[in-house]
């Protein structure tokens, strides 16, 4: 009997982590995921424009956004590691927006215009994933 309860638990055990692995090559998945999809928006939007809405404009924004809640906090994590930058940082602050459905102006009635200020105010209010 004590034999049969050692092997549950470490089957438990080695259930636990590989769940934990697999979390862990999710994330790494979709940052590969989310990486080369903004790369991709790079080579397809008008590099000279302004407006960085000219660059959801496409499939691979699209592509982003397909990825669900769960590329929130990927997105989050890649901006604080600054992995993003410059426009891809504003792009994925808008990611985050559509994929929550937590428009900061229009809940808040707060402004932002850089990514910087998007994140700093997603924090601030606590916008966080809603169901």
């Amino acid at each position: 009997m004590k034999k049969i309860i050692i092997c549950i638990f470490c089957i438990l055990c080695l259930c636990g982590c590989s769940n934990n692995k697999q979390n862990t090559n999710n994330e790494e998945n979709i940052e590969e995921a989310i990486t080369e999809n903004l790369k991709q928006i790079g080579e397809v939007s008008d590099t000279t424009s302004s407006n960085p809405y000219d660059y959801t404009n496409n499939e691979y924004y699209k592509n982003i956004i397909k990825l669900g809640k769960k590329a929130v906090p990927v997105l989050e994590e890649m901006y604080k590691d600054n992995k993003l930058s410059g426009v891809y940082a504003y792009i994925s602050a808008l990611a985050v927006q559509d994929l929550t459905g937590c428009n900061i102006y229009e809940e808040y009635d707060l402004d932002w215009s850089t990514a910087e200020e998007f994140y700093t105010l997603w924090k601030d209010y606590n916008c966080g994933l809603k169901n």
